[in-house]
């Protein structure tokens, strides 16, 4: 029997990456040695072997590997369903690599813009000249066609009030999914603990803003969704949760070709938190909460309960809301 843990696996080749972004959470690895083409190759092949069916090859940034066209063709000739790579953009400003690409076999690309405006989305990666790179790079991908182009977008104190803005900008780009996701308080802990507050914003501060931003491709017609976002601030979007959508069923080969056989339960037990109040909410069951770290620097008075019985299967709120 095919095991059903294996059906989705992200892939992480390395650390290295030419952006130095304020929240990435490797920032500090850099100087590890990345995997190389034949370890790579081999965790693929094991992968088909186990049944994945949709792979995805993530970092660090893996267009800056000199055997990105070679793993991604190696990974079409296993036949993989789909395959994915997660990217700053910037290698894609040059539109023959964005052909290279397509042609090797991928199928889908998850860019990473973090604001509509250079001067903001710069200052987040710390590289000047990045946004006009990933712009032309999402540009050059949507021409070049046969791929699925979609965007993330980490919220932070420094992009929040912008991202109705920048939904405005992916759809006429012609991003077909974008995500906005939380920032992890952790990273921030980590790499920049004097820093909290000037990074992560509050619940309440983005709510209208991320309403707005969703409501851009709800009107237009484009898949949207929110990650990290406890569901009190989601009524009226419930079913533009990214978790309530996830599979169960994922796992991530780490650095040390460590598995982790369900990134979700993971997620949930390990770094996500609910206030006592929450047990008085409909969603208390199917909702993951608010990361430890923020609820120990904000405190949980944000926490809103809403009232209704408990519901106990996400599905029923991703077949029952309407937009």
């Amino acid at each position: 029997m095919e095991n059903p843990i294996s059906r989705e696996l992200n892939l992480f080749m390395g650390y290295t990456c030419n952006n130095h972004c304020w929240f990435c959470s490797e920032e500090m690895n850099k100087a590890i040695p990345d995997k190389t083409t034949a370890m790579v190759k081999e965790e693929l092949l094991t992968a088909k072997k186990t049944g994945v069916q949709r792979i995805t090859l993530t970092g660090g940034e893996p267009t800056i590997r000199a055997d990105i066209f070679e793993l991604i063709s190696y990974a079409s000739s296993l036949n993989f369903e789909e395959i994915f790579i997660i990217t700053n953009g910037r290698m894609l400003f040059y539109k023959e690599f964005a052909r290279k690409l397509a042609e090797a076999g991928l199928t889908h690309i998850l860019f990473s813009l973090h604001a509509p405006r250079a001067e903001i989305h710069d200052s987040l990666t710390q590289v000047p000249g990045s946004f006009e790179q990933i712009v032309q790079g999402i540009k050059n991908m949507v021409e070049v066609g046969g791929v699925m182009v979609d965007n993330n977008t980490t919220i932070t104190k420094k992009n929040y009030k912008y991202l109705p803005e920048l939904a405005e900008l992916l759809v006429k780009l012609g991003v077909q999914y974008y995500e906005f996701i939380f920032i992890n308080p952790i990273t921030v802990l980590l790499y920049s603990p004097d820093r909290f507050e000037e990074l992560v914003p509050t619940l309440r501060q983005i709510e209208k803003y991320l309403h707005g931003a969703l409501d851009v491709g709800i009107k237009k017609g484009v898949w949207c969704t929110a990650e990290a976002i406890p569901l009190c601030y989601m009524q009226g979007y419930e079913k533009h949760v990214t978790e309530l959508g996830m599979s169960p069923l994922r796992m991530i080969v780490g650095p040390n070709n460590r598995y982790t056989p369900d990134l979700n339960t993971a997620r949930k037990e390990k770094a996500k938190t609910k206030a006592e109040k929450c047990k008085r909410c409909k969603y208390y069951l199917v909702c993951e909460g608010a990361f430890s770290q923020y609820t120990e620097h904000y405190g949980m008075a944000e926490f809103r309960p809403v009232a209704g019985e408990y519901i106990k299967d996400p599905n029923v709120i991703l077949d029952s809301v309407k937009e």
